[in-house]
C-alpha cells in the first residue's frame, strides 16, 4: 500500500510539472541572446563550424525555457527549413532571436530561431524542435532512441566513429546534436576524398564547398555509454549523394548507426553549394568532384 500511495503521488506530481512547462510554453515570447565566437567555434578558416550555429541555438532555447520559468532540460531532437545565409567568424557576437512557434505533440515544442549580426543580418534561420525531458519524458525512461533509416539497402560511403569519452559531449548520457553533426561532417569529407582533396577542388578548380542547407532527425537519446567489456564501441556514418541544380548543388543524404550496425539513430539531408573561391559565386561542380560521388550517387 505504501509503494501504491507513493507511486500515485509521484504521478500526481509528473503531473503538475508537465502543466507548469506546458503552460509556461505558451506565454513564451520573443527572446535573444548573445554568443561570440572563439576560436574553439572555428575551422582552420576562421570561419563557424556549421554544427556550432546549432549549439548556439540550443543555449538559447536553454535560456528561454529557464526565464519562461518552465526550468526542463531540452533536447534538440529536429532542424527543419535551416538556410545558412552567411558565415560567422572568430570574433563576431552572434545574436540567437528565438520566437515560440508550435507544439509538435506531447512533450515537444518548436522555434523559429534565427542567429543574426549587431546589425540584423542573418548568418542562419530554421524551424528546431526540441523535446522537453521533464518528470513525464525523463532521459533515462520511454524515450525514443532511433529516426527512421534514409538509406536502407542503397549503396553508400562509409565513415567509422569510435566513441570514444571525449566523442560525446553528454557524458554516460551519450552524444549531442552537435557530435552528430561533426560525425556527419567527417563522412562528407571521407566521400570526397579527405582534407587534401578539398585543397585541390580550390587550389586547382577555383572552387569551395560550403553547406548552405540542412534538414536533420536527432533521437532523445543519442548512443548512450553503455559497459566497455566488448571495448570501444564503433559506430558508422553513411552518406549517399545526389546533385541539384546543374551540379552546383550537392545533397549529402546521411545517416548515424549504432554499432550493431542496424538501428539508425541520428539522419539528416545536408546541402552543400560548390562556390568559385575568387568571387564566391554559385558554379557547378568540378567532373572530377562528380566523378568521386558516382558509387553512391541517387
Amino acid at each position: 500500500m505504501h509503494e501504491k500511495n507513493r507511486r500515485r503521488r509521484a504521478t500526481a506530481k509528473s503531473h503538475a510539472v508537465d502543466a507548469v512547462a506546458d503552460a509556461g510554453i505558451e506565454t513564451i515570447e520573443s527572446t535573444s541572446s548573445v554568443r561570440r565566437v572563439y576560436i574553439e567555434h572555428t575551422d582552420a578558416y576562421q570561419v563557424m563550424f556549421y554544427a556550432n550555429y546549432f549549439r548556439f541555438a540550443a543555449d538559447a532555447a536553454e535560456e528561454a525555457l529557464v526565464e519562461s520559468g518552465v526550468g526542463v532540460d531540452a533536447r534538440m531532437v529536429a532542424v527543419r527549413k535551416c538556410k545558412y545565409a552567411r558565415a560567422a567568424r572568430l570574433g563576431d557576437d552572434v545574436r540567437v532571436q528565438t520566437r515560440w512557434l508550435r507544439r509538435e505533440g506531447a512533450g515537444r515544442v518548436t522555434f523559429e530561431q534565427t542567429l543574426v549580426d549587431a546589425q540584423g543580418d542573418t548568418y542562419l534561420s530554421a524551424e528546431v524542435t526540441y523535446a522537453l525531458l521533464n518528470a513525464r519524458h525523463d532521459a533515462r525512461v520511454g524515450v525514443t532512441t532511433t529516426v527512421d533509416d534514409p538509406h536502407g539497402d542503397v549503396e553508400t560511403s562509409e565513415t567509422m566513429v569510435r566513441l570514444y569519452r571525449d566523442e560525446q559531449s553528454r557524458g554516460a548520457e551519450g552524444s549531442s546534436h552537435v557530435d552528430v553533426l561533426r560525425y556527419f561532417e567527417r563522412g562528407r569529407t571521407d566521400a570526397i576524398g579527405g582534407s587534401d582533396a578539398l585543397s585541390e577542388l580550390k587550389e586547382k578548380h577555383g572552387v569551395v564547398v560550403v553547406v548552405s542547407r540542412l534538414e536533420a532527425e536527432f533521437p532523445e537519446r543519442i548512443l548512450p555509454r553503455e559497459s566497455l567489456d566488448d571495448g570501444i564501441p564503433t559506430c558508422s556514418v553513411k552518406s549517399t549523394v545526389e546533385f541539384k541544380r546543374r551540379n552546383i548543388q550537392v545533397v549529402f543524404h546521411q545517416a548515424l548507426y549504432a554499432p550493431d550496425g542496424i538501428m539508425c539513430v541520428g539522419s539528416a539531408d545536408i546541402t552543400c553549394t560548390c562556390l568559385d573561391a575568387a568571387t564566391m559565386r554559385p558554379i557547378s561542380c568540378p567532373d572530377a568532384l562528380v566523378a568521386k560521388f558516382l558509387g553512391f550517387t541517387v
